[in-house]
C-alpha cells in the first residue's frame, strides 16, 4: 500500500483506504452526480493490515472499520476531499449523515 501510495500520489507513507475517482469533478462539483444509474465511480482500495490496526486502536471490529472506509472512499470517489479544513468539515459532516443511516458509529 505504501508503494501505491507514493507510485499514485507520490507520498511515502501507508494509508488505510486509495481511492482512483473515473472522473475529475470540478472544484465546485461534489457529491452524487444527477445521472447516477451505471456511473462507473472509480476503484477503491483497502489496507486489511491498516485497517486491522486500526480497528484494534478504535476497539471495534474489522468489518465496522472497513464500512468506514468504504464510506469514506466513496465520498473521495463523488469529489470530496479533505485537504483544507473546510473540505475536512463538510466530508466529516457527510460521513456522519450517512454513519446514521446506516446505523453506525465511530465511537
Amino acid at each position: 500500500m505504501r508503494r501505491l501510495n507514493f507510485e499514485q500520489r507520490n507520498v511515502s507513507t501507508t494509508t488505510d483506504v486509495l481511492s482512483f475517482p473515473s472522473i475529475q469533478p470540478g472544484p465546485d462539483q461534489v457529491g452524487v452526480p444527477r445521472v447516477f444509474s451505471g456511473i462507473f465511480l472509480g476503484d477503491v482500495i483497502i489496507s486489511l493490515d491498516v485497517a486491522q490496526k486500526q480497528a484494534l486502536a478504535q476497539h471495534i471490529s474489522l468489518s465496522k472499520e472497513v464500512t468506514f472506509l468504504i464510506i469514506h472512499s466513496l465520498l473521495h470517489l463523488l469529489g470530496y476531499d479533505h485537504d483544507t479544513q473546510k473540505k475536512l468539515r463538510t466530508m466529516q459532516a457527510v460521513e456522519s449523515r450517512i454513519w446514521r443511516m446506516v446505523a453506525l458509529s465511530r465511537t
